[in-house]
Formats: C-alpha cells, structure tokens, sequence
C-alpha cells in the first residue's frame, strides 16, 4: 500500500458514518480491518521506502476517540451534506464536522451552553494535505461561540474548546 494510493479518500465516510451511528440506537460497532496492509480503508500501510505509516482512516479514528473520551455526548444539527458529532465534560469540548458536500462549503459553527467563562478554540484539519494537524487557535471572551471554517470536499475538521482561567 502506497501513502500515493488514495484510497485513503474513504476516511470521511468512515466519520461520517460514525456521526450517524451517534443518532441511533446502535450500542456498539466494529471496525473492520485495522490489520496491516489492508487494501480498503485500512490504519496503516507502507510508505515508498517500505516504512510503516499511520493512513488518513487512522487520523479519523483519532478524532473520533478524543470526543469518546469526552465521556458525555451533545446535541449537534448540521445541514445536509455536512455531518457531525460532539461532545464535552466539565473543562472541554469538541466537535467533530465532516463534508460530504462534494464542493467546497463555509461552515458557521454556533455553540451555546458550554461554559460561562474564557475559552480557547483549536481547529484541526484531516484533509489530503493535514493529518489533524492543529491549523487555527483562537482565544474567545463569550458564553456564545460563533466559529466559521472553510471545509474543502471530503474534509474533517475537529474542533476542541477549552475553558481559559
């Protein structure tokens, strides 16, 4: 498997899905095949020199696991074509958003009810060019957040908020 081979494209179906598993009634799912060398989707392959490396589905499942380890779920509404989850606990939140547009989109993020004090916002990309890599930080004064990020096609974007002193 070649870090070329871009069938790593399928990473944002894979958040995408587990956004809406997030809806349901679903209690537990299964990733298949995080073995590696998988063809289809899989966590890690080899690079052109034969070194392994992490796939764009292992950044997926990354971001995922930091909202799972938020512990409490929250209510997020997106539009069509846009998917998302998030979640928070006593100093944090985040959310995840992923683009299935199939076109570039301005997303307008509106938070409420976090927390009533000073946050810090970092936004990271997972994209054909980031590895949810951190590509924007903002310090905001405000119990209502209002964020804008412009997602390319077939683009995750995780959002983490935490509360300033």
């Amino acid at each position: 498997i070649s870090s070329q081979c871009y069938q790593q494209t399928s990473f944002y179906l894979l958040l995408q899905r587990l956004s809406l598993l997030q809806k349901t009634s679903v209690s537990i799912a299964t990733y298949y095949d995080a073995q590696f060398g998988v063809g289809h989707n899989g966590l890690f392959g080899l690079n052109k020199v034969n070194k392994m490396i992490r796939l764009k589905s292992f950044y997926a499942m990354k971001a995922f696991g930091h909202l799972y380890c938020l512990g409490n779920s929250a209510s997020i509404i997106c539009d069509q074509g846009v998917y998302g989850c998030a979640a928070i606990n006593d100093n944090e939140a985040a959310v995840l958003l992923v683009n299935c547009c199939g076109s570039e989109e301005c997303i307008k993020t509106n938070i409420s009810g976090l927390f009533d004090t000073n946050v810090s916002v970092t936004t990271y990309s997972l994209d054909e060019e980031n590895n949810l890599e951190a590509v924007k930080f903002e310090k905001i004064s405000s119990e209502k957040l209002v964020l804008y990020n412009t997602l390319k096609e077939n683009t995750v974007v995780l959002i983490k908020i935490k509360k300033r002193p």
